[in-house]
């Protein structure tokens, strides 16, 4: 085998090896290195060793050539070492270390590529050693600059230099440009970033999985000046002008969608808005200013009042009666016909005594006759003919239509007059007659005096119109007889007599100190006035605490049961020991133990005159009022916890309700048993317990519920709607009486009662009390008393708010039976538009022998604690 042919084999046989580069053309790049010396004969191949290098750019590696004989064993060599191949690698050295063996050291070239080095023999016998050249490897990238600013739309360019490990600079590889936000800056391939909006990217360089980042941050260009538009401007009080700001860069390129902050160097003078629209406040000048970026311009703005040219008055003429009303309005405008607002206009009437007119334009008819009305503004003005005539009455009604007093005593009737359209005239003259006179007298103001027993017309004529009104004047009834029974019939019937304010006003009354006593004016009922400002102590106001619940005053106790023990409310709570006839003794303050928790905690018994049950600490407990100790017997003390109020019991002191937790929980109690019951109702705000002391109803308005307490069973939940009004009750023994406030004017007296485990409603009388009232039924009466007959009940009914001579029981404290068979009067309490604990709620004791009640004295500005004695029989 020929070298040639056995080079090129070997070649042939290292092409599979080569992956880094393909296999080159072998050219001589170096002439081969002879080498002089003996030939050995033995030597039967040349091997050089390694057979493959690879090596990067510049590096150097040691080859090895060795000459075997047939038996493998190394023999002297003379070798010629060639290179050929791309990458221009060189021979740097060679040596003959001995023992068949020669060396040489290469050293690659500058290019990538493949170089073969071969070996040849004197005797022409050759091998071959195959050399790769690669790049060196990129170890770093580094962009510059690490920072640029751009503009949108502008760019900046960034370079990337590559480094070996040893430092120096690789050219010729790839790079990849990213960036890390394409929304704010784009990159090419180049490395030039382009600006796309405001913020900042990162803009990265990759080569050979190395890379470097550099930050470019995209700004606006600044404003470099504002323009306002119009430079000056002049406008109207109230009226408005428009200014624009135009932004320009240094090149004085226009910028948008900047911020533009307004501002008027004068706010009272003008406003501006966010918008650039000013508007003048006040004559005077103000600068309008614009400012975005730092930069500003100014425009002036003159404010100034546009002159009123023109008033219209309308309407231009007008007709009105005497006390009539007709409203004028003015119109001013500017000498271009524009609408003026915000001016002074005086009004005037050049004949007041005809017509006057106020400030807004508002005419009044005073007399028959004309007039002018004139509206003047800035000197300019326009006038209306106002006509005002006198509408004659038509009709005259007179109230009420009858009427009944005493003798010596008075009471007001009114008289209406209307036009021929039914519509009330003031003003008019009324001329008051009474016929006969014998039997009563009437003056100018329409109050009718009783003479004499008897009727009297009592008659009202105004311009020709005259209406008539009876008036029944009766006796002066004798005092009642001594007695120890009260007898409500012994009263006048309730028949809608008014309070006597005149007489009751003469006795001036809230000048008058606790203790003094007077007839009431209307019924000749003794009424005494327990409380004053200073009595029992220092108070801005006395009285006592709601119409229905608990005993506030005692049963009667002394001689003859003639004295009763009254609970006062007057910041503290005190008692007053109070004789019929004789008047009050023994003003005493309740000790802090029994202090009730708030009002109707504390009733008096049914049973015993001494005492005074109170919850107190939310206890309740058993005092005497006469020894002024706790006096607790049987299941008493009992804790009521969460007691809030409502206490009060039946005729036998048996069961005690009332309700805990704000109303909503009711509670019973026996002191006979011990036995202590609860039941909650998220609707109910009251308990009421008859005074039989079986059942007990929960209540809140039209919503009721029955409790049985003899076995703890509850009928169903009534929700009556209109049908029901379960409140301001007289609780009565098997039943309760209270005002239908659901009714129709003038309202219903109603009866609640049991019936098949349920609570239902008669009515037993159409009229009421008034449109406000509360009722009591603390008089217990025993059956002897009624015949045998529950619904003969006598119950207290106090009506208050507005009077209306419509009301059975007029701004009074009355009584009735409960199957509406009587109503009787006992007293007018003269507590006018009373605050809520001005309210009189009159309200008996157990025996129904005396009624308390408060009153602020015919519209004073407090209110006192009154007693009434009942008259007996």
């Amino acid at each position: 085998m020929t070298f040639m042919h056995k080079l090129s084999r070997r070649l042939a046989l290292l092409k599979d090896a080569l992956w880094v580069l393909p296999v080159l053309a072998i050219g001589a790049c170096q002439l081969p290195e002879r080498h002089t010396g003996p030939t050995n004969p033995n030597i039967a191949r040349l091997v050089v060793s390694p057979p493959l290098v690879a090596l990067h750019i510049n590096q150097t590696t040691a080859l090895t050539a060795l000459g075997l004989t047939l038996a493998g064993d190394t023999a002297p060599v003379l070798v010629t070492f060639e290179v050929r191949g791309t990458s221009g690698g060189q021979i740097t050295g060679t040596s003959t270390p001995g023992m068949g063996r020669a060396a040489c050291q290469f050293q690659a070239g500058a290019a990538a590529g493949q170089d073969s080095v071969i070996a040849v023999d004197s005797s022409g016998r050759a091998d071959t050693t195959v050399i790769v050249v690669t790049p060196m490897p990129v170890a770093s990238v580094t962009l510059a600059p690490p920072a640029a600013t751009v503009l949108p739309g502008t760019t900046a360019s960034f370079t990337a230099t590559l480094r070996d490990s040893g430092g120096a600079v690789l050219t010729g590889r790839a790079i990849a440009w990213t960036s890390s936000n394409s929304a704010i800056a784009t990159v090419n391939a180049s490395g030039v970033a382009t600006g796309a909006a405001l913020g900042s990217a990162s803009i990265i360089a990759t080569s050979e999985g190395r890379s470097d980042t550099s930050v470019v941050t995209v700004v606006s260009v600044p404003v470099a000046s504002v323009t306002v538009a119009p430079a000056t401007a002049t406008i109207a009080v109230a009226g408005t002008q428009a200014f624009t700001a135009t932004l320009r860069d240094s090149t004085g390129a226009v910028l948008a969608g900047r911020v533009i902050t307004w501002s008027s160097t004068a706010p009272a003078v003008a406003t501006v808005n966010a918008s650039g629209v000013a508007r003048g406040v006040a004559v005077g000048s103000a600068s309008i200013i614009a400012t975005s970026e730092g930069k500003s311009d100014t425009a002036i703005v003159t404010v100034i009042i546009v002159p009123v040219a023109s008033v219209t008055v309308t309407p231009a003429s007008a007709t009105m009666a005497v006390a009539g009303t007709q409203a004028f309005s003015a119109t001013l405008r500017d000498s271009t016909g524009a609408i003026l607002t915000g001016r002074v206009i005086a009004w005037s009437s050049t004949a007041p005594a005809v017509a006057t007119v106020n400030a807004s334009g508002v005419a009044s008819g005073v007399a028959a006759g004309s007039a002018s009305v004139i509206a003047m503004s800035e000197g300019v003005s326009d006038s209306a003919l106002v006509t005002v005539i006198v509408v004659p009455v038509a009709s005259v009604t007179v109230t009420p239509a009858t009427a009944t007093v005493q003798v010596g005593q008075s009471t007001p009737f009114v008289a209406t007059t209307r036009d021929a359209a039914g519509a009330i005239l003031t003003g008019r003259v009324i001329a008051w007659t009474s016929i006969p006179t014998a039997v009563a007298t009437v003056n100018g103001a329409g109050v009718a005096t009783g003479v004499a027993a008897g009727s009297a017309a009592i008659i009202a004529t105004s311009e020709g119109k005259a209406d008539t009104s009876s008036l029944t004047v009766t006796a002066v009834p004798p005092p009642p007889p001594p007695g120890a029974v009260p007898d409500p019939t012994l009263l006048p019937v309730a028949n809608r007599q008014a309070p006597n304010n005149a007489a009751y006003n003469a006795l001036n009354v809230r000048a008058q100190p606790a203790g003094f006593s007077y007839n009431d004016p209307v019924t000749g009922v003794k009424i005494w006035k327990v409380t004053s400002a200073s009595v029992p102590a220092a108070n801005g106001s006395a009285g006592h605490d709601y119409s229905d619940g608990g005993n506030e005053v005692s049963l009667g106790w002394g001689p003859g049961n003639n004295t009763h023990t009254i609970l006062i409310g007057a910041g503290n709570y005190y008692l007053v020991d109070f004789t019929r006839g004789v008047g009050f003794s023994n003003y005493r303050v309740l000790p802090a133990a029994v202090q009730p928790d708030r009002d109707l905690c504390a009733s008096f018994s049914n049973v015993d005159p001494q005492i005074l049950y109170v919850v107190s600490g939310n206890v309740l407990k058993r005092f005497n009022t006469q020894t002024m100790q706790v006096q607790n017997t049987g299941f008493l003390p009992r804790s009521i916890p969460n007691h809030f109020a409502w206490l009060h019991h039946d005729k036998n002191d048996g069961w005690f309700v009332g309700v805990q937790n704000g109303n909503t929980t009711a509670w019973a109690w026996n002191s006979q048993t011990g036995q202590f019951l609860t039941h909650n109702e998220t609707w109910s705000d009251e308990i009421r317990l008859e005074r039989d002391g079986r059942y007990a109803v929960m209540s809140e308005g039209s919503i009721v519920r029955l409790w049985d307490l003899s076995t703890n069973t509850f009928g169903p939940v009534q929700n009556e709607g209109v049908n029901f009004w379960f409140a301001h009750l007289a609780s009565l023994r098997g039943q309760w009486v209270t005002e239908d406030a659901n009714a129709n004017f003038p309202f219903a007296e109603d009866r609640y009662s049991i019936s098949g485990g349920q609570v239902i409603k008669t009515n037993i009388l159409a009229n009421s009390l008034g449109n406000l009232g509360h009722h009591s039924g603390n008089w217990v009466q025993s059956d002897a008393e009624l015949g045998g007959d529950l619904n003969r009940q006598w119950s207290f009914a106090s009506g208050y708010g507005a009077d209306n001579a419509q009301f059975l029981w007029r701004e009074a404290v009355g009584l009735q039976r409960s199957d509406g068979s009587d109503q009787r009067l006992l007293l007018h309490h003269y507590s006018i538009n009373p605050t809520y604990f001005a309210i009189p709620w009159g309200k008996p004791s157990p025996d129904g022998k005396v009624v308390i009640f408060n009153s602020n004295m015919n519209g004073g500005p407090r209110y006192d604690l009154f007693v009434a004695e009942m008259p007996l029989r």
